[in-house]
């Protein structure tokens, strides 16, 4: 949001000794009911709300590699289950197409996390 925003002055203000009268209300108009419909979708909320749910995640991750050190005792991996479920559960809706620019990097670091773990299981079992 703030870089559309930055984006609009820096346009507005190369673009005003070409502007007649108005044309300058017009874009004026433009810009705020742009930043209404930005404030009514509550754009910063769901930002937020997707960092929030991204941290908790990853402290489900680190909660998940200390029980697969234990062992993967029960609790301790159903525990993490119901609090990875409030965590997807708390984010709004996923951006769309959000998936499409980033798949190749995320499935990337899935892979990547993934050999980790395997690697480290290997090195438990050798030691």
């Amino acid at each position: 949001m703030l870089i559309f925003v930055a984006g609009f002055f820096v346009i507005a203000l190369l673009t005003t000794p070409f502007l007649e009268r108005d044309t300058n209300f017009m874009v004026i108009r433009i810009f705020l009911a742009t930043l209404v419909f930005a404030m009514s979708s509550d754009v910063v909320g769901a930002y937020q709300k997707h960092r929030t749910a991204a941290r908790e995640i990853k402290d489900i991750r680190t909660r998940l590699s200390m029980a697969d050190r234990n062992g993967y005792p029960l609790p301790d991996v159903l525990l993490a289950m119901a609090d990875y479920n409030a965590a997807v559960e708390s984010a709004p809706e996923s951006v769309p197409w959000s998936y499409k620019f980033y798949g190749a990097s995320l499935d990337e670091r899935w892979k990547q996390y993934q050999e980790d773990r395997a690697e480290a299981r290997r090195q438990r079992g050798a030691s």
